[in-house]
């Protein structure tokens, strides 16, 4: 429902819409190379983008994305992404740095003598 007033107000007719459907983080046929390029909607600036960004690669997409979790926003990556995508720039920096705590103390238990 919500579409097509976007389209309307960008004055896109329903068959040339700029806005075609919802987010594709829930697809479950998603192909990362349809995703690209895609724009990026910040309410302010992140790293060096700010207000729409467009990401033209797979790369410059995991760039935006791992900024956007860095200050904090929410953004849903769709797991099919990550054999194209970097899953670090698809999670928050406070799991990658939990789970690089917890791999490193279950090495170090692994390598200390049972007592």
């Amino acid at each position: 429902k919500f579409i097509p007033v976007i389209n309307r107000a960008l004055g896109r007719s329903p068959s040339n819409g700029a806005v075609q459907h919802g987010p594709d983080t829930q697809n479950p046929h998603t192909v990362m190379a349809d995703n690209i390029p895609c724009v990026f909607f910040t309410p302010k600036r992140v790293g060096k983008f700010g207000g729409v960004v467009m990401a033209r690669s797979v790369e410059e997409m995991s760039t935006i994305c791992k900024l956007v979790k860095e200050k904090g926003f929410h953004f849903f990556g769709n797991d099919k992404w990550t054999g194209e995508m970097s899953p670090i720039a698809l999670r928050r920096p406070s799991f990658n740095t939990a789970q690089k705590i917890v791999g490193l103390r279950l090495q170090q238990s692994a390598l200390s003598p049972l007592v």
